[in-house]
């Protein structure tokens, strides 16, 4: 499906607030019906839920430390920040948008 720019840019600018944090009264109605509920999310950016959910399911800092990232995840990391950042804009809004988040919803 192929999304007209006006709205691409509304769905990106959604995603950007998200990522930050911010929950809209929609989303939180959403994750409230499967569980989540908004005060545990809100403010708090997507790399810190990450992060917090690692430390729940036993990866900590110590475990972390004590074992290093594989080869493979290191390259695919460089590559795509590489991609990104180095990249035209077709390239790195595909590799962010359908190569990412297109996997999360």
């Amino acid at each position: 499906m192929f999304l007209p720019f006006c709205q691409f840019g509304i769905r990106k600018r959604h995603n950007l607030t998200e990522e930050t944090g911010q929950v809209s009264d929609e989303d939180a109605a959403a994750l409230k019906d499967i569980g989540i509920e908004k005060e545990w999310i809100d403010g708090v950016a997507h790399p810190r839920l990450f992060m917090r959910f690692l430390d729940a399911i036993g990866i900590d800092d110590k475990y972390r430390n004590e074992h290093p990232l594989a080869d493979e995840t290191e390259n695919w990391r460089d590559m795509f920040y590489d991609l990104c950042a180095k990249g035209g804009a077709a390239q790195s809004l595909g590799a962010i948008g359908l190569g990412t988040e297109n996997v999360v919803k």
